[in-house]
């Protein structure tokens, strides 16, 4: 039943033409860019090659989902089909993308990362709720000195063998009542999480107030979310009005995204969360209920379970970045 209530949520934005289209056009442009940008041999590489095979899965994926919209239980078996996990890959797969995002996914996006967060990271411990392969825990350790401690939570225990050795790990569901790490840390950080957990205030409550009990007094929170930007609300923040003007200077898709309504903005970010993970990332199992907010109505329901607002980060449509959206660092304190 989830399944199909993902894949009506999908399908309902994927009907919103601008938004569609919107989506469509900027997977092509990101994907040509990153590979010429993170391909160990971007140099030997042809840039309109790789812009004409970017373009031929991209479209190739937007048909055979067009094919299916009367079929919305037929969704997710796409998605599984289409995975760059898959064994064998899809025909869309090709050479040069696999080997960026490989170098990128292992190398060039953790230091990206670290280099989003290092000067809020706070104490000498360290925990990543929904840490996943653990590989950006282990970044850390390695790269950030204060770090005495690092360890991640999940679910599921995804680690590679590769760092297995290398971090702590608490198998932990953040999502159901009084469930929280008896280890406190001076920092934790949720990335690109908090919207697979939930679209209810009680949903992601429950999951904030998990955090909250374990970090320890002091402690501070690092948010990663794809935020929606409407206009009225940005025109009552002059701080954010700020920043969207400096990165609109260089951010074209930020600068598009921001003309769109507040209802063509959601199903901007639905469609490409649902395309990146169950695609590229290659993760079509992972939970989508599209718990997507405002900054305001993220700060409302940050504040009104425990935490106070440090600061607020917009870091927008992330050039060289594979999988672009509106992204937006929430930097806390627990209260």
């Amino acid at each position: 039943m989830r399944r199909i209530n993902e894949a009506h949520t999908f399908f309902t934005s994927f009907t919103n033409t601008k938004a569609r289209k919107f989506v469509q056009e900027i997977l092509k442009k990101n994907y040509a860019e990153a590979i010429m940008v993170h391909h160990p041999e971007a140099h030997l590489l042809e840039k309109e090659d790789v812009t004409d095979k970017c373009q031929y899965l991209v479209d190739s994926v937007f048909q055979r989902i067009e094919e299916i919209q009367a079929s919305p239980e037929e969704l997710f078996p796409l998605f599984a089909q289409l995975s760059r996990n898959k064994q064998p890959r899809d025909k869309i797969w090709f050479d040069e993308f696999l080997q960026a995002y490989q170098f990128y996914k292992h190398q060039r996006k953790l230091n990206r990362r670290y280099e989003k967060i290092k000067n809020y990271l706070h104490g000498s411990s360290y925990c990543d709720i929904g840490c996943g392969g653990g590989d950006f825990v282990a970044f850390l350790k390695h790269y950030h000195q204060p770090f005495q401690q690092v360890a991640g939570i999940d679910v599921m225990d995804w680690r590679t063998e590769a760092v297995k050795e290398e971090i702590g790990f608490q198998m932990l569901d953040f999502s159901q009542p009084d469930t929280f790490s008896k280890v406190k840390y001076d920092t934790m950080s949720c990335l690109a999480v908090l919207h697979h957990v939930g679209n209810t205030d009680e949903a992601q409550g429950i999951f904030l107030q998990n955090i909250r009990k374990s970090l320890s007094e002091g402690g501070r929170l690092i948010i990663e979310e794809d935020v929606i930007l409407p206009e009225d609300e940005l025109l009552r923040h002059q701080e954010y009005q700020e920043q969207i003007q400096q990165l609109k200077e260089y951010q074209i898709n930020l600068s598009d995204f921001l003309q769109f309504d507040y209802a063509t903005q959601k199903d901007c970010i639905i469609l490409i969360d649902f395309l990146a993970n169950a695609l590229a990332v290659g993760v079509p199992e992972m939970a989508f209920p599209c718990g997507f907010r405002s900054i305001e109505a993220w700060t409302d329901i940050l504040e009104n379970n425990g935490f106070s607002i440090s600061k607020v980060k917009i870091a927008g449509f992330v050039p060289g970045n594979f999988n672009q959206s509106s992204h937006v660092y929430f930097v806390l304190n627990k209260k």
